[in-house]
């Protein structure tokens, strides 16, 4: 499948397929895992984390992206239908999740931009 468009991050890639595919690769790019909660509490580790991913993988997301963007640490998509998908680092709310939300490794709404309801906005070129 063609690749349409590439986004870079400080330690992460992203890229677009024709199809509307996501493909990610890079740090905390690969599947989350749980990790144990004996292991958390001898270790001190997160309950959460992201292993690296050398080679491309897909990105779980429930409609087909339009555009695709990176920051240092974090990754956004906008699907076809015009809603935001963001995942990464959130250390200063970057996510639009609000502050206080830890890492996501997994793309994740923003509710506050698409109100239930409410249809969201045409994009405007």
């Amino acid at each position: 499948v063609p690749i349409v468009r590439v986004a870079l991050g400080e330690f992460h890639g992203l890229a677009l397929t024709a199809l509307g595919e996501v493909l990610a690769w890079g740090l905390d790019q690969g599947p989350e895992v749980n990790i144990p909660s004996e292991a958390l509490r001898i270790s001190g580790l997160p309950e959460r984390a992201s292993l690296n991913q050398p080679v491309p993988r897909a990105v779980e997301l429930p409609h087909r992206v339009a555009e695709i963007f990176t920051g240092a640490y974090h990754s956004a998509a906008i699907t076809e239908e015009g809603l935001l998908w963001t995942w990464g680092s959130n250390d200063h709310g970057q996510l639009g999740h609000g502050s206080g939300v830890p890492p996501l490794f997994r793309p994740k709404l923003v509710e506050a931009l698409h109100q239930r309801g409410e249809a969201p906005q045409q994009r405007v070129v």
